[in-house]
């Protein structure tokens, strides 16, 4: 037997609005970012020489089928994590561990929620269950990858950015929350800001105790008297006196090599912007890894 346990995740994309190649290219792309997690020890896909009517195979292995092999240690943070790279389809996700499993189905990104917390306390109660003399933490969403420094407190990450590309910010945002859940960060933006405040006083409040600064550069960042003239000159004076790190997120295109922080080092790669991209969850998945790795410095 085995002496060291280990939890099985199974995805099965079930969306029945996609097509076969539409099916197989959501398939690659969730494979291409599931292998991109620490946590995960290995994913394959499935293979089925003799697939069920209805569901087609391609090259040997049954479209929308996946299958991930997680420490049971890890798997929380996995699960928790999960939401980010599957966002909007429809998905069927099995957990097994120690001859025990459950299956939970979700048609959109509201239910997967609910699906993935069933999933958690289904881990959760099995672990705890379990007769083996194995030390595993109950699920902790604060949970460190693998070779990554536990800080001592999340680092606070402070979104510059114009209210004009408050659709791209909450996408970024999206992508960051496996670091919000690993107790790596504690992002803010204005708009947790609360009725009755300061708004003045508490973007300078946070603008000053952010460990981190990320710069969300478009036209619009640029144009915008308040983020240019205010939060970036801030920014940049204790970035210059190293009391925090400033790093730019080019958004969109736009004439930005000139400006006060056009000599830092930005994200994504190669300062792509991230709208250019042919696959903008590649492209925050991009920033996210160059967040993780500018912290862990």
């Amino acid at each position: 037997m085995n002496d060291r346990p280990t939890v099985y995740l199974t995805f099965n994309v079930i969306d029945p609005d996609l097509d076969s190649e539409e099916l197989e290219s959501k398939t690659q792309n969730l494979l291409r970012q599931l292998r991109e997690f620490d946590e995960v020890e290995r994913v394959d896909r499935v293979p089925d020489p003799h697939p069920p009517i209805g569901n087609k195979a391609f090259g040997g292995f049954l479209a929308g089928l996946l299958r991930a092999q997680v420490a049971p240690a890890q798997a929380s943070a996995v699960l928790g994590a999960i939401d980010s790279v599957v966002g909007s389809a429809a998905l069927e996700l099995t957990v097994e561990l120690e001859g025990k499993k459950i299956t939970v189905k979700a048609r959109n990104q509201a239910e997967l929620a609910a699906a993935l917390q069933t999933a958690q306390t289904f881990l959760m109660h099995t672990v705890a269950a379990d007769s083996q003399p194995v030390t595993v933490p109950a699920p902790d969403r604060n949970a460190n990858p693998p070779g990554l420094p536990t800080p001592t407190a999340p680092v606070e990450v402070f979104f510059s950015y114009s209210h004009r590309d408050e659709d791209l910010r909450d996408e970024l945002a999206t992508h960051l929350a496996i670091l919000k859940r690993q107790g790596i960060i504690a992002a803010w933006h204005d708009r947790e800001i609360t009725a009755g405040s300061d708004w003045a006083d508490a973007i300078d409040e946070h603008l000053n105790s952010a460990g981190v600064i990320l710069l969300l550069v478009s036209a619009n960042f640029l144009a915008s008297d308040y983020c240019y003239d205010l939060e970036l000159a801030q920014a940049m004076k204790r970035h210059e006196a190293g009391a925090a790190r400033v790093i730019p997120i080019i958004l969109k295109p736009c004439d930005w090599t000139g400006a006060p922080f056009g000599k830092l080092q930005a994200l994504p790669k190669n300062a792509k912007p991230v709208t250019t991209w042919e696959n903008r969850d590649e492209a925050f998945l991009d920033v996210a890894k160059g967040l993780r790795a500018a912290i862990a410095q």
